[in-house]
């Protein structure tokens, strides 16, 4: 690579090209499930030492809802790498009987009904996070816990769920568009876990 491949790699065009390909949303959706990860193991500390402190009358303050808010984390953060690793619960009674291109249309018209449910719910959980913010929401109790940062939170992982969704339907309409062979051919999830 010469001295500006790097910034030639930066620029608009080839951001917009990783984007038609779909590899930012991959790597975002990777890395939201490390933080999910990181946030579920930070909720089971927060609660192992609450449970051992409870034992000695002096319980941590604030750890109840913080594992509360943490759970938006963890619920929201996962969804996108759960579709990109089709991992979401699919009843295939009835759907494997089906041939293989008929298959990979019904994939499709699932992923873009997924994607049209889950940016209305994104959208919805922008807005009352906004107005969380604009309120400052927060959990009463012995230690005030803000609660405005964690809706936000639960939108980012819809909308980056939703986006997902976006780049699989143009994977699969891409596949469905380039003939009857590669339509059989359901789409493969490539160089993620």
């Amino acid at each position: 690579m010469n001295r500006f491949g790097f910034l030639r790699s930066l620029s608009l065009r080839s951001a917009w090209d990783r984007v038609r390909r779909g590899t930012i949303v991959d790597s975002l959706s990777w890395w939201m499930i490390i933080i999910a990860a990181v946030a579920l193991f930070g909720m089971m500390a927060v609660m192992g030492v609450y449970v051992v402190s409870r034992k000695f009358g002096m319980p941590v303050p604030g750890a109840f809802h913080a594992s509360e808010q943490l759970m938006m984390i963890v619920f929201s953060f996962p969804l996108a790498a759960v579709a990109l690793r089709k991992g979401h619960i699919l009843f295939e009674l009835i759907f494997k009987r089906f041939p293989l291109k008929t298959q990979a249309r019904l994939e499709l018209v699932s992923t873009l009904v997924g994607m049209l449910l889950f940016s209305i719910i994104a959208w919805k959980a922008w807005q009352v996070g906004g107005d969380s913010f604009a309120i400052r929401e927060y959990k009463a109790g012995v230690m005030d816990f803000p609660v405005w940062p964690f809706r936000f939170a639960l939108a980012v992982g819809l909308s980056v769920f939703a986006l997902q969704l976006v780049v699989i339907s143009s994977r699969l309409a891409a596949k469905l568009a380039r003939g009857p062979k590669e339509a059989e051919k359901l789409p493969e999830v490539e160089g993620f876990f």
